[in-house]
């Protein structure tokens, strides 16, 4: 089966893209809320051209990076804006190799307030990946956990936690999609009060 969903891409799909924008992490308490992640700021990757610069940090392998722009090399995008987004090495649209292994990651750390009884995270999504194999996933952990980007692949699965990350917890993925997604994810209330490491992965499993 998954040698036919691989077949099937390599007839019809142009370009296998991913694309995030739009972060928003909002507290909620109460009837107020605090915006810890602005989709017109930092996590909309509008104040620089950099991970940097929108207070990122990036940990790309040699296959399938993330790269961050408005020009993703399609003359109709779905996102406004600057955004995040595979593009393989010599490709000059938002495209993903299929047959290049590989895990890759931007994290940042977040201080939440203490008292905080809802923590949400939200954002835009598009990709044409495949099932449990090439997917987005999203995971929370201590800021001792370092993200390193590889060429090794972690395994199939939308749950399971790279071995480069081990200890983080798993909030949730993405593999295919028609159009733009919106995710939304409450995230654990244990949160509060502390600084926690807020960690986006993209996985290829090469086959």
């Amino acid at each position: 089966m998954k040698k036919r969903l691989q077949t099937l891409q390599r007839l019809t799909v142009a370009g296998i893209a991913l694309l995030i924008f739009s972060f928003g992490l909002l507290l909620s308490q109460a009837q107020a809320q605090t915006v810890l992640i602005s989709p017109t700021g930092d996590g909309g990757f509008e104040n620089g051209a950099t991970f940097g610069a929108n207070g990122w940090t990036l940990s790309n392998s040699a296959n399938n990076p993330w790269v961050l722009g408005t020009a993703d090399g399609y003359s109709s995008t779905p996102f406004a804006g600057t955004r995040a987004f595979i593009r393989d090495t010599g490709s000059t649209v938002a495209y993903y190799d299929n047959t290049k292994t590989a895990v890759n990651y931007f994290y940042r750390n977040i201080t939440v307030p203490a008292g905080q009884s809802k923590i949400t995270l939200n954002f835009n999504w598009m990709l044409t990946g495949e099932n449990s194999w090439d997917l987005w996933q999203v995971f929370v952990s201590d800021t001792t956990i370092t993200p390193v980007g590889t060429t090794t692949y972690p395994g199939s699965g939308t749950t399971n936690v790279p071995a480069g990350i081990t200890g983080a917890t798993y909030v949730g993925n993405g593999a295919v999609s028609t159009g733009i997604q919106s995710a939304t994810y409450l995230l654990p209330s244990s949160l509060a009060g502390t600084t926690f490491r807020l960690i986006f992965a993209f996985k290829v499993d090469g086959g």
